[in-house]
Order: structure tokens, then sequence, then C-alpha cells
């Protein structure tokens, strides 16, 4: 199966951003960046390129902005969450795929998706 995002040396990466993000639901850059370095030494500025990268080729888009202080301002910064094609992707990974519900129901943004589940927890 060919999935641009987990191809080369971006792989490992790519697939640590767009799994903290199935689990946790959408966030700013920085929180993927406290995320992310649990698991594996990684950079605050790689997090963010491929944030970035991630977002340029359709795997992920921003679902709102929150205010965050940098420094002594405050800023709006955009938070980021899967999209479809972002969704479909980290499908590749067993632990996502075996807390499915758990998943969809911290990304309201796949949007028919999330109705059918809740369709769905309406009758059992």
């Amino acid at each position: 199966m060919h999935i641009g995002a987990f191809e080369g040396k971006d792989e490992k990466n790519n697939k640590s951003i767009l799994k903290a993000l199935a689990f946790n639901g959408s966030l700013v850059k920085y929180d993927v960046f406290k995320l992310v370095k649990e698991q594996a030494k990684i950079a605050w500025s790689t997090i963010s390129r491929r944030i970035d990268d991630l977002k340029e080729r359709g795997y992920l888009i921003e679902t709102g902005t929150r205010m965050i202080t940098v420094g002594r301002r405050m800023d709006d910064s955009p938070i980021y969450g899967l999209t479809w094609k972002g969704f479909i992707a980290i499908l590749i990974d067993d632990e996502v795929r075996n807390n499915i519900i758990a998943v969809v129901e911290k990304n309201p943004q796949l949007e028919p998706l999330n109705k059918i589940l809740q369709t769905v927890k309406g009758f059992i």
C-alpha cells in the first residue's frame, strides 16, 4: 500500500504526529510536540515543519484557533486535526485500528463518521 506520508526519512515523525492527533483530537503544534517528544527524541522545529508539510499534503486541517502566550504577548495559534486522508492513512497503525471508536470520538471534524457513531451508540 502506498501512503505518501509514510515514505522516506520523515515516515517515523509523520506517523507519530498523526497518531498523537488521532488519539488526542485537534491540538496546537506545541501540544503535539509535548506528546511526541515523550515517545522519541524529536526537536520542536521538526514537529513544526512536519505539521506544515502534512497540512500542505492534505493529511491535516486547521480546525480552529486557540489563544496562546508567546513570551509576553498573546497570539492566536492554529489548532490542527486529521482530515479524512490523515485518518485513513493512520489506520495503518494497529493501535489506532484497535481503538477506532475512541479515535472517532476525539475527532469531530470527521463529520459523517462521527454522526454515524453517535447514531449507533444510541441503539446500543
